[in-house]
């Protein structure tokens, strides 16, 4: 027996809106019908449970849909995969290095006080950041707040 897109909707933690886009451009197979209603089985549970996996590690829906095709093809966990696997790694070393970048200028901020009791124009605060290369031209140019002297 079929249950209805909003339980499934439910179980999975997704809105109804994102099963049937989903269905419309062809990662989950058209629904059975009873009495015109949607009603999903646990091949389709499976499946949402893929596509959220794979968008949760940076996956695009294009890649989804592409990783997919290659399994239902082949009939197995495709060669792609190893390709998008090492492809999203790469990807999220990158962020990740930016995501640090903007910590420390985050924590210079917070830890900076010079900054306390005063209001800052934004052209002040712009002006304070310095740009720093990196050496030897690897990895990602950082920023730092300059202290104000009083």
């Amino acid at each position: 027996m079929g249950v209805s897109i909003g339980e499934i909707a439910r179980r999975v933690g997704v809105e109804a809106s994102t099963i049937r886009y989903y269905e419309g451009i062809g990662l989950l197979p058209p629904a059975a019908r009873v009495n015109g209603r949607r009603t999903y089985g646990a091949d389709t549970l499976k499946r949402l449970a893929l596509i959220r996996a794979t968008k949760e590690v940076g996956f695009t829906i294009r890649e989804i849909h592409t990783l997919i095709a290659a399994w239902e093809t082949q009939g197995r966990l495709p060669k792609e995969w190893l390709q998008f696997a090492r492809s999203k790694i790469a990807e999220m070393d990158a962020a990740v290095a930016r995501a640090r970048g903007v910590k420390r200028i985050l924590s210079s901020v917070l830890a900076c006080k010079c900054w306390d009791g005063i209001t800052v124009p934004l052209d002040s605060f712009v002006d304070s950041l310095v740009i720093t290369s990196p050496p030897h031209g690897k990895g990602l140019p950082s920023m730092q707040i300059a202290r104000r002297r009083s």
